[in-house]
């Protein structure tokens, strides 16, 4: 790849920083420098750079590169190739592998949600952006340049040549036997939809094994084969699975880049620089094995009715003790079946599960079960305790031939006691995808695993599509897809992400939009200012308003005004004593309509000091009994994750403060996360 020097960098990373920003400054159609990762022990040793070209972001990565630089760079590949990309995939980007961190990384995205990581030079692509930096240098134009258009189209070729599919993945060699990895997405916390291609004539009698990272054992099932006779290596055959990982990927831990299958049936995997290899009757043995419970991202789900089996194979009878919730069954041809639920209780471990379509039995080869993470569901409005006891499960089995039409679905999970329990899918639930093989067929499989789907009686769904870094959740009152939550701070290199979702939303739909956005008193001024500029255009879609602090309020004003925002406004206990910030916001901002609902977070805030703050404030003067006011006590206090199990009664006293006070819902949590909930005469 092109040395440092090549490009005139000093080594220095302000002394670069300040001549980037300037060049970038001067040319219109060159508008961001994404990453400047530096390595203080070789400074030329470095560097993620990554340029937006035309409005268009391309991407490479020089050796050195730091992880958070991964994340910015991947964002930025995906926004190159104008493709949605889900910002989920490796998680964090911590568990990145410590391999690539040594080599030069190329950036890939070939199709929407398929990832590639090469650990291996790319010329093409480093030698095009170089050549961009000099075009750039010593040429300015416009957009409207043919010079920009045929540059963007050369770029754009030159990626999709380099790493055009499947068949042109780089691959490892162990014993004559050729593997490649296509795609590793993070499709669950805890879950990997793996895709690749294997050598046909190498193939295992047992496509199974396990993916050793970080000392630990996850079990890889359910791999379906599909010749693929149009690709340029028709001896190579495409495979897609599931990996379930047990563990909190540390950041030093190496994650998974390479799985290799033998003749013999061995699996070697390659993480990091340790290649691990394990028997068949290893690899074989503990594909069954179900794994603990674990968390589970909060889903959408519309539950189906339940049932038992009695002495009579598959006969339904109805039960109330179970409930079955199946967002989709997305059949691929070549492939299989793909599918996604919950499954209440979980009390019992599921030592096996059977698809059943009309007279045709299929064994569900890979299924991970996980408990609902509590704290992310508690507290919501419209989830009930048992919703908290649910146990997620993505599941795959193999299926040769498609069908038609389908008189009779079920499915039946069978127990550790040997009970069963089969329930019957609905055909809604049932999507063929009958017009894509191999890679679109994964293309297909991952964005629908990204699509909003609600349980009608949930007041309020979420959906998590980031890492820790950002968020974007999805917020409805009523069964729809034309919801957003954008919590800041994020990245402003998420911006562009958020805002092409938008966009999208509102070209697919007649209805209006409907945005919430949430802004933390963590969020620096200078990082909230560019994101309420970006959303400037959609005020009018802003239906709901969050806010966690005060220092905050002055940025507001000139968009809440113009918006239908129902404002909720966020107390912490730093903010307590801001009282003429809040007021004057409230009387001049929020108007009389406006419900305003306080929430107190965990950090030390108690319901006694809301109280008091309830009645200092003279915009909430209305709480309070012996002083009139506006707004006619219209508003909603949620308190979560009291400290202490007796502040829960601390908290009936501490609404003394307020009497008039008439919330509609207060919601309070023990020591041990135990919803209490306290309805009007309680208070």
């Amino acid at each position: 790849m092109t040395d440092v020097s090549e490009i005139g960098l000093t080594g220095d990373q302000e002394t670069d920083q300040q001549n980037l920003d300037g060049f970038v400054d001067d040319i219109s159609v060159v508008s961001g420098i994404f990453g400047w990762a530096h390595d203080p022990k070789n400074p030329k040793r470095q560097v993620t750079v990554a340029l937006n070209v035309g409005g268009k972001t391309i991407a490479t990565t020089k050796t050195g590169l730091q992880r958070a630089d991964v994340a910015e760079v991947l964002n930025g590949a995906g926004e190159f190739f104008g493709f949605h990309f889900p910002l989920d995939v490796f998680g964090s980007f911590a568990d990145i592998p410590n391999a690539l961190m040594a080599e030069p990384l190329v950036v890939s995205i070939v199709e929407t949600g398929v990832v590639i990581l090469a650990a291996n030079p790319m010329p093409s692509a480093s030698e095009c952006l170089f050549q961009v930096w000099q075009k750039e240098k010593k040429t300015r134009f416009d957009h409207q340049n043919e010079d920009v258009a045929e540059l963007k189209k050369s770029l754009n070729a030159k990626f999709r040549d380099a790493y055009g599919g499947l068949q042109n993945l780089p691959s490892l060699k162990s014993n004559g036997v050729a593997a490649s990895i296509g795609m590793i997405g993070l499709i669950r916390r805890h879950v990997y939809l793996i895709a690749g291609r294997i050598e046909a004539g190498k193939l295992p009698s047992e496509c199974s094994g396990i993916i050793e990272s970080n000392q630990r054992h996850q079990p890889f099932g359910a791999v379906f084969l599909e010749y693929d006779n149009k690709s340029s290596t028709p001896d190579m055959i495409n495979f897609v699975g599931l990996v379930e990982t047990r563990w909190q990927p540390s950041p030093n831990a190496p994650c998974p880049e390479m799985l290799v299958f033998t003749d013999d049936g061995t699996l070697r995997i390659k993480a990091g620089s340790q290649i691990t290899e394990l028997p068949p009757q290893q690899s074989c043995q503990l594909v069954r094995s179900l794994p603990a419970a674990n968390a589970l991202e909060p889903d959408r789900h519309t539950a189906i009715s339940g049932y038992v089996e009695t002495q009579n194979n598959w006969e339904l009878v109805p039960d109330e003790g179970f409930k079955l919730g199946l967002d989709q069954m997305l059949f691929m041809p070549g492939f299989g079946l793909f599918i996604e639920g919950w499954l209440l209780p979980t009390s019992k471990s599921v030592t096996d599960i059977q698809v059943r379509f009309d007279n045709r039995i299929l064994s569900v080869d890979s299924m991970s079960f996980f408990r609902k993470e509590r704290l992310d569901l508690a507290g919501i409005d419209g989830v009930t305790q048992s919703d908290l006891e649910m146990a997620g499960f993505v599941g795959a089995c193999r299926m040769e031939n498609g069908f038609k039409a389908v008189n009779l679905a079920l499915i039946k999970f069978t127990f550790e006691d040997d009970t069963s329990f089969v329930a019957e899918i609905p055909r809604d639930r049932i999507k063929p995808i009958s017009n894509l093989r191999g890679i679109g067929a994964i293309q297909q499989l991952y964005s629908n695993l990204h699509v909003e789907k609600f349980r009608p009686e949930m007041k309020v769904a979420i959906a998590r599509i980031a890492g820790d870094t950002s968020r974007v959740e999805v917020l409805s009152a009523k069964p729809t897809t034309n919801s957003l939550v954008i919590e800041l701070p994020q990245d402003r290199s998420d911006c562009a992400l958020v805002l092409g979702r938008l966009d999208r939303m509102r070209r697919k739909s007649k209805e209006d939009i409907g945005i919430s956005l949430i802004i933390d008193d963590a969020a620096p001024r200078d990082v909230l200012l560019p994101w309420l500029q970006m959303m400037e255009r959609y005020r009018n879609d802003i239906s709901l308003f969050r806010v966690r602090g005060g220092h905050v309020f002055p940025l507001l004003p000139a968009l809440v005004r113009q918006t239908k925002s129902k404002s909720v406004l966020f107390c912490r206990q730093e903010f307590l004593p801001d009282l003429d910030a809040f007021d004057l916001f409230a009387r001049r901002d929020l108007g009389d309509d406006n419900p305003v609902a306080l929430q107190a977070c965990s950090d030390g805030v108690t319901l006694p000091e809301i109280g008091m703050f309830m009645a200092r404030s003279s915009t909430l003067a209305p709480l309070v009994a012996q002083v009139g006011g506006r707004l006619d006590g219209n508003y909603l206090m949620e308190v979560f994750r009291v400290a202490q199990p007796a502040l829960a009664r601390e908290g009936c006293q501490a609404l003394k403060y307020c009497s008039g006070f008439k919330p509609e819902r207060l919601a309070l949590f023990d020591g041990y996360d135990n919803i209490i909930e306290l309805d009007r005469a309680s208070s």
